[in-house]
């Protein structure tokens, strides 16, 4: 078995123990160095597991990284961006998971990565998860799997990302519904009943009515089975068929009156429900008209649903110009934006493994 020869900067931190302890009961990585600030060099890296790794921890990068194929980085941004200089020049790979950057510094990173157009190792991104797990550290597992997801997309990663994404700190329920329809569009197969109940309800409540139509025939095509939650489903049912048939025969009628709204989401929910209907470049013309008209409720969320309807309706290069704005900072808006600008860019969704 090959193994990656990785660097641990950071060494005598925290981190840097826990991940010196993971590449050392890894079988497919060797440590191969270990970097800690001036004063903090130490004989041997791993000592403190009671088994020497016979690598010293060095302050001196062209020491601390010789023979390097990737290093590990958890440290503070002001160190990170010294390493990833380094690496840039010498051909090492960098795994970033240090956090607090400015806007200079993930520009830099950013940077960095288009130069040089790499993809990180599935097997670096697994033991970077499997750190995460260990340590209880969701942020970074999610890390890993939003990585895996990007890069080597399957139906278990996509399913596995956007159902974590709802255990974020910064989630907010408010998008339960966006995330859903994403569940949907990327990873139908992994649409259980109750992933269609919860689609079906929340289209409701929302107006909309022919897409809570299409949940419950696709979830419950032989009808709602008998137990907890049949009496409530069944009242949405209801609710959406009825709501369904007074769309297909007046939904034009509404047109005129959102028109006339002060507040552009009636034009942005109505052109959602043409999409819904298979009508994209209506519905898209009137979701653009109520966001030009202007939003008053989380303007943003209108904008995101503006950027996955387009991508819905096939218009990659709309879609994408919609969504990169939102992709950025620590809203849980720009995660969903940042996931679909990952399914319409990234490569064909494999299927689950066989198990």
């Amino acid at each position: 078995m090959t193994q990656m020869n990785i660097a641990i900067a950071g060494a005598g931190g925290r981190m840097g123990r826990i991940l010196i302890g993971a590449v050392q009961n890894a079988d497919d990585a060797r440590l191969s160095g270990a970097l800690d600030r001036a004063g903090s060099e130490q004989a041997d890296a791993a000592a403190f597991l009671g088994k020497p790794a016979g690598v010293a921890v060095e302050s001196a990068f062209d020491k601390g990284l010789a023979g390097a194929q990737y290093l590990i980085d958890f440290t503070r941004p002001e160190a990170t961006l010294e390493h990833l200089k380094y690496c840039a020049e010498h051909g090492i790979k960098l795994v970033i998971g240090t956090t607090g950057f400015d806007d200079a510094g993930k520009a830099a990173i950013v940077e960095a990565a288009k130069k040089t157009g790499a993809t990180p190792p599935k097997d670096e991104l697994n033991l970077l998860g499997n750190v995460g797990i260990k340590t209880k550290d969701n942020e970074l597992y999610l890390q890993a799997v939003e990585e895996l997801t990007r890069y080597y997309p399957t139906e278990d990663y996509w399913n596995d990302l956007l159902n974590r994404t709802r255990g974020k700190k910064t989630y907010n329920n408010r998008l339960d519904l966006d995330l859903v329809r994403l569940k949907a569009v990327t990873v139908p197969s992994k649409m259980e009943p109750e992933d269609y109940a919860e689609q079906a309800e929340l289209a409701v409540l929302g107006g909309f009515f022919s897409e809570a139509k299409i949940a419950f025939d696709k979830g419950y095509p032989n009808g709602i089975p008998a137990g907890q939650y049949k009496a409530q489903l069944d009242k949405a049912r209801v609710s959406a068929n009825k709501g369904a048939a007074d769309d297909a025969k007046n939904i034009d009628s509404g047109v005129a009156p959102a028109q006339k709204s002060k507040d552009g989401v009636g034009l942005v929910n109505l052109g959602y429900n043409y999409v819904t209907l298979g009508q994209f470049d209506k519905g898209i013309d009137l979701m653009k008209q109520g966001i030009a008209k202007g939003v008053s409720k989380n303007p943003e969320d209108a904008k995101l649903r503006l950027g996955y309807a387009l991508a819905m309706a096939g218009k990659k290069d709309e879609s994408l110009e919609v969504l990169k704005p939102l992709a950025v900072g620590t809203d849980p808006r720009a995660d969903l934006a940042r996931y679909w600008i990952m399914y319409q860019t990234g490569p064909k969704i494999a299927p689950s493994e066989a198990k």
